[in-house]
């Protein structure tokens, strides 16, 4: 499935994270922004990022992480249906 039809719950008509939320895309985002987007906890996230299984660059407020990295991400390493 491809990976923003899989954000919007496999619907063509926008992209939406929730119901009634519309997902901002941005080109590079926090841990917690991340986490939200992966639905998965932040300290999972950033033990993740340590673990270099979603490539990050530490900066002086912790990591960042591009949309790209988080696609690739799941494309490459999540069980999405």
């Amino acid at each position: 499935m491809d990976f923003f039809r899989w954000l919007s719950g496999g619907s063509d008509q926008g992209v939406e994270f929730m119901p009634g939320t519309p997902l901002e895309l941005n080109v590079i985002y926090t841990v917690p922004e991340a986490a939200k987007i992966l639905q998965m906890h932040e300290q999972t996230v950033r033990s993740l990022c340590k673990a270099g299984r979603i490539r990050a660059q530490l900066a002086r407020g912790g990591y960042r992480i591009t949309g790209w990295q988080i696609r690739d991400y799941c494309e490459n390493r999540c069980n999405v249906e």
